[in-house]
């Protein structure tokens, strides 16, 4: 201190202040030097440093104590010396030019130094605790070559914080990185020598270190072979090198190694690749795949390749509709593009066809786009894969060519594969009344139109022609020529008599072929003179005759929108009263077409059919011939229908020498018959009957109605009535005549074939007479008016407190479960006739009877284990099973021929929707289009997957979006690239909807029910007619009892006991015993309360409901009126009688054993003892039984007066 010495000491530290300094530096202690005066002294240290040795570096740590703002020199004896400081806020790196230099740093605010320094002739010294193992891996792409390596540097039992690496000159170092690098600096030697780079750590590295270096050099890579060498790589001063390298390649890069020297090949299936090396592939535009594996022992490795660029080999296939339409000409190509030597290709130009007026429109997919160019009078089409392409790829082009005469010579549109050869094979579609024939063939072969498979099964009966052809010098001409019409015709007329009118229907039945026409004319009778004509595509319809010649024919003038053909059907309607007149057939005659088109006549036929109750009578029959029933049904099996059984009363056909027929009828008329159109299936009567002589009843009516607006009852004598049920629902009864009160009027609903029968719930009230000693009573019972139910039950619920000794009337007294078994015998009559109905009924009837087979069956089997097990019903539900089973077989088999069920003329307007006429003009042109991608769907067959793929993030990075582009973001051209706007143009998806909708169907044969719909979808939206018809009936229908309760009289028949009878009476029980001021009502096998004052809006009446309490007595009556009458007396009266009547016996046996006792024994009644008994048991027999105990007080009272007042006692005195 000041130039003496100083007095030093050791500090005593606490444990505190040791335990942080320790954490400071293991080996540091704390010296105090003691300075004596205050102001500034100067202070001057001698350290001795151990010294360490790591290569060739020598190294020193120590520290010389922090103070702000303190600096160092140090001296370097040496010249050339690198030296380096870690841990100060200074410049690390020097290296000293003359000997004796000096060094200025800085020093840290801990006073840590790290020095190191080596001599330029210990530079080369090799430390044998350092090893290295790499992963070099070397990646060829089309720009250059990129390096990855991967040094894992191990140096047991030391400590390390920096390393020198040697790369050869020439390489740009893109990045060195570690998880303990600080930084790095990057020398370049002088040519022909190596580069040096100095990595920094972080923190002190022990016993292994990992350093990730990237290095890159440029090399233009192109279809010239390039020689590439992989670089020598090391470590300054590790004593072992050694490691992998790895040979990546661009897919579309041939790579070829040629010299190997000191590696060996490994596998490099189970090859990782490091964070790095999978970062470098992801940088790249095409991913990289890997080409080979070798594995270094020791430094000196050689490894030489040569590099040049693929080749795209295209196989181009071009398949093209040319449509030719009378108003438009245009062209629809698909460009089936196919790689072969699995080079990805990013673009592809196409010479569209110099005839081309407008690119309508082009569908690639979602990864590509287009844009177009002119060259040479051309539009040159180009196509962008800015992902990649590999092997497939397809792009559908729509456009429209120039508009020539048709009649003429037509030149065949070609394409031109701008990058090599195309193979292109041309469909030609034209109108049905045009003729294609080829001309002038120069390097196009013609195919037969049968294998134009790229064309749509709707489109190909379009197909004339077919060309193939290769290369751009194709060249054909094609002739078009107009056809001529080919046109013959049946026709059919049916008469249809009703009770009121004659209905009329003409079929004319046109086959044209060849071509289409315009014009139709035919005449009718002069009876048709009102008749409607419906034909498909009409422009206009002229109907003329004579109006003041009432023997006038009717003239019919039908044309068309456009030319017509193949199968064309004219419908000719009309309707006549029935009178006693006489009717024609109305038969056409003299039909004709365009002109100069002959028609063949083919044949013609006259149906009668009947369906009124008056006959008909033939009166005329000339010109033609009666079929016989087997000819009857050879004509309906020629019109693709079956002969149903009576709707054809006869048939004729007009010879066909004839021109013209004459077929007259007239109608006779039968008497009427009249029947009641209601029908009561079932009568059901509960009535409850109290001890006071009030009753409340409740008739059920399981009714069906065909044409009545009301059921007219008779309520019994002042009865009053409460409630009134159709169908489930409330309605409001009507009194037509006010002298007649219990004449009632209940509004029902009507029924068809088919339906189900529907409940009349009737609940009444009154009361009778009350009841006196003997009583007779004739129990109040709706009687209903012009109807008599088939089956009545009567449930009758009496009081207790009388006794009823006799029945008498029409119904019979039968146990309880005779009614169940009586229900269960309706329910048989009901299965049998939805069966009946669904059989043989009309094709109406039968869909109603179906789907209510259907719903009884579906409900039958849902409360089957709840169900009394009958013979009565186990039969009738096994047959509707076995029905349901096969009822959509019958149902497919009858709708398809609908004549089976349906009236002639609705099987002629089924065979007028069933026609598949069509335009000879004009078609092509307003199809569909031939290719279509779904929406979502790539066209391209595959792109450069797995390791060939384009690297998606790196064009995300391209378009300033990481990761997967968008499909509309157009991708930078390149210089030779057209400046013309691309775009894309994805096809969106159509999802088509099924036409058919089924209906609710039980799950019966649900093989049947598949086949059956889609034999009926395959019918076609032209198939309209009476199948169709009965289709949408039977889905409105079905909807209808699913929806508003149509079915409640089926779920009611089948659900009938899902509640027991034990159940409902407690229900009912407990509803009448409530005493609260609410009401209750069984619904379903529950209590559901009715609040006090609720209101029901829009209801007629109030449901009520009926006590089941008392004594229960069954009664059925088959047939007829039902009434019922009883007598009956108090029980009470009953009892009493009983007593009295034992009494007295009791009296008479007393009696009589006094008698004897007195005139054998004693007299009784003149001991006292004797009276005394029976004074006593008098007594006692009042508390025990009143009679007796009254009628011996009476005897001993009467023994005792007869004792004191006797004759003898008189006769004494």
């Amino acid at each position: 201190v000041d130039g003496k010495p100083a007095v030093v000491g050791l500090a005593q530290v606490e444990a505190g202040g040791a335990k942080q300094q320790k954490s400071a530096s293991e080996n540091s202690q704390q010296v105090i030097v003691r300075i004596r005066g205050k102001g500034r002294h100067r202070l001057q240290l001698r350290v001795q440093v151990p010294l360490k040795r790591e290569g060739g570096w020598r190294v020193a740590d120590f520290a010389i104590g922090g103070l702000p703002g303190a600096q160092f020199e140090l001296e370097v004896p040496q010249p050339e010396t690198e030296v380096r400081l870690s841990g100060q806020p200074d410049r690390a790196d020097y290296l000293t030019s003359r000997p004796g230099e000096h060094i200025v740093s800085a020093v840290g605010f801990d006073g840590r130094v790290i020095l190191r320094w080596r001599p330029k002739i210990l530079a080369g010294r090799v430390d044998r605790a350092l090893s290295t193992d790499s992963t070099i891996v070397f990646q060829v792409a089309e720009e250059g070559v990129r390096i990855v390596w991967d040094a894992m540097l191990q140096f047991p039992q030391s400590k390390r914080d920096a390393f020198q690496l040697k790369i050869p000159a020439g390489w740009q170092v893109l990045r060195v990185e570690g998880p303990n690098v600080r930084g790095w600096d990057w020398r370049s030697g002088q040519a022909g020598t190596v580069d040096t780079i100095d990595v920094d750590l972080l923190a002190m590295a022990e016993d292994a270190e990992q350093i990730t270096v990237e290095l890159q050099r440029g090399a233009a890579i192109g279809d010239q072979p390039t020689r590439l060498e992989v670089p020598q790589l090391a470590v300054d001063g590790a004593a072992i090198a050694q490691g992998t390298i790895i040979v990546r390649r661009s897919p579309r890069l041939n790579l070829q190694i040629r010299e190997t020297q000191n590696v060996t090949s490994i596998d490099t299936a189970e090859w990782k690749p490091s964070e790095a090396a999978a970062r470098a592939a992801a940088e790249s535009p095409l991913k990289p795949v890997v080409h080979a594996g070798y594995r270094f022992r020791a430094g000196g490795y050689r490894i030489t390749m040569d590099a040049a660029s693929k080749k795209p080999r295209f196989v181009v296939r071009i398949d093209g509709l040319y449509r030719i339409g009378t108003y438009r000409r245009t062209l629809e190509a698909k460009f089936d593009i196919n790689e072969v030597n699995r080079v990805p290709f990013s673009h592809v130009r196409f010479a569209l066809p110099p005839t081309m007026t407008s690119l309508d429109d082009v569908s690639v997919p979602p990864e590509c786009s287009w844009s177009t160019s002119e060259s040479e009078g051309r539009t040159i089409l180009h196509l962008w894969m800015p992902r990649g392409a590999v092997q497939n790829v397809n792009a559908v082009v729509t456009m429209t060519l120039q508009r020539e005469p048709i009649g003429g010579d037509l030149d065949m549109p070609v394409f031109d594969f701008l990058e090599g050869v195309a193979t292109t094979r041309l469909a030609v579609l034209i109108d049905p009344v045009y003729r294609l024939r080829p001309l002038e063939l120069e390097g196009v072969r013609s195919l037969p139109p049968e294998q134009a498979s790229w064309v749509r099964g709707e489109l190909r009966p379009f197909v004339q022609l077919c060309l193939a052809s290769q290369g751009e010098d194709a060249k054909a001409r094609i002739a078009v020529e107009r056809r001529k019409a080919v046109v013959a015709y049946d026709t059919i007329t049916n008469v249809r008599f009703t009770d009121r009118s004659i209905e009329d229907t003409v079929l004319l039945d046109f086959d044209i072929q060849e071509a289409g026409i315009r014009e139709l004319r035919f005449r009718l009778p002069a009876s048709m003179q009102g008749c409607r004509v419906s034909a498909p595509m009409i422009r206009t319809q002229d109907i003329t005759f004579d109006e003041n010649d009432p023997t006038s024919p009717v003239e019919v003038r039908l044309t068309f929108q456009d030319d017509v053909m193949d199968d064309l059907r004219v419908l000719v309607r009309n309707d006549r009263l029935v009178d006693d007149e006489e009717h024609p057939a109305p038969i056409p005659f003299d039909v004709a077409v365009d002109d100069g088109i002959a028609v063949r006549a083919g044949e013609r036929y006259v149906t009668l059919q009947n369906v009124g109750r008056d006959e008909v009578v033939e009166v005329t029959a000339e010109g033609v011939e009666k079929l016989t029933p087997d000819r009857q049904k050879e004509l309906w099996r020629r019109l693709q229908l079956d002969a149903g059984e009576g709707f054809v009363t006869a048939a004729y056909r007009v010879r066909a020498e004839l021109k013209s027929a004459d077929l007259v009828f007239c109608v006779r008329s039968r008497p009427l018959a009249m029947t009641s159109p209601v029908r009561i299936r079932m009568a059901e009567c509960i009535l409850s009957l109290g001890a006071d002589g009030a009753y409340r009843a409740e008739q059920v009516y399981w009714a069906e109605n065909r044409s009545e607006q009301f059921l007219v009852v008779t309520l019994p004598k002042n009865a009053r009535l409460w409630t009134a049920i159709v169908d489930g629902n409330p309605v409001k009864p009507l009194m037509m005549n006010t002298e007649r009160p219990e004449r009632i009027h209940i509004p029902i609903v009507r029924t068809a074939p088919g339906d189900l029968p529907y409940q009349i719930q009737i609940k009444y009230g009154g009361k009778l007479s009350p009841p006196s000693l003997v009583t007779h009573v004739s129990f109040p019972l709706i009687q209903p008016e012009d109807v008599t139910p088939e089956w009545s039950q009567l449930r009758l619920y009496l009081p207790e407190e009388l006794r009823w000794l006799h029945f008498d009337g029409t119904m019979r007294a039968v146990p309880p479960d005779e009614l169940d078994a009586g229900f269960a015998d309706f329910e048989a009559r009901i299965v049998r006739d939805l069966i009946e109905t669904a059989t043989h009924g009309d094709q109406f009837s039968r869909v109603r009877a179906r789907q209510n087979a259907g719903l009884f069956s579906a409900i039958a089997s849902k409360y089957g284990d709840r169900r009394a097990s009958g013979g009565a019903v186990e039969e009738p539900l096994s047959l509707l099973q076995g029905f349901m089973e096969s009822a959509y077989d019958d149902q497919a088999e009858g709708e398809r021929g609908a004549a089976a069920q349906v009236d002639n003329t609705a099987q002629l307007e089924m065979l007028y929707r069933q026609q598949r006429v069509r335009r000879g003009k004009n078609v092509v042109e307003q199809s569909v289009s031939n290719w279509g991608l779904e929406s979502g769907q790539s066209a391209m067959g595959r792109t450069a997957g797995g390791a060939e793929d384009v690297n998606a993030r790196w064009l995300g990075e391209l378009v300033g979006k990481k990761g997967q582009p968008s499909a509309a973001t157009s991708v930078p051209a390149p210089q030779d690239r057209p400046a013309i706007t691309s775009r894309n143009a994805p096809v969106q998806s159509r999802k088509l909807a099924s036409r058919f909708e089924a209906a609710k169907k039980p799950e019966s044969a649900p093989q049947a029910k598949e086949a059956y719909e889609a034999e009926m979808d395959a019918l076609g939206p032209q198939a309209a007619g009476a199948a169709d018809k009965v289709k949408q009936y039977e889905q409105r229908y079905s909807r209808e009892i699913m929806a508003f309760g149509g079915g409640l009289g089926g779920e009611v028949i089948a659900g009938r006991r899902m509640q027991g009878h034990a159940e409902a009476v407690e229900l009912s029980r407990q509803a009448v015993a409530n005493e609260d001021t609410t009401q209750s009502f069984a619904v379903g096998g529950q209590l559901v309360p009715q609040q006090q004052g609720m209101l029901y809006e829009n209801l007629a009446s109030v449901d009520v409901p009926i006590p089941r309490q008392g004594r229960e007595y069954t009664f059925v009556a088959p047939q007829g009126v039902a009434r019922v009458e009883a007598w009956a007396i108090d029980e009470d009266t009953v009892w009493r009688s009983r007593q009295a009547g034992g009494a007295m016996v009791v009296w008479i046996v007393l009696l009589a054993a006094g008698y004897l006792v007195r005139r054998y024994v004693v007299k009784w009644q003149r001991s006292w003892w004797g009276r005394g008994a029976f004074l006593i048991g008098g007594v006692v027999g009042l508390c025990l039984a009143p009679a007796l105990g009254l009628l011996m007080l009476l005897t001993a009272v009467g023994a005792t007066i007869h004792h004191l007042f006797g004759p003898a006692q008189l006769r004494s005195r």
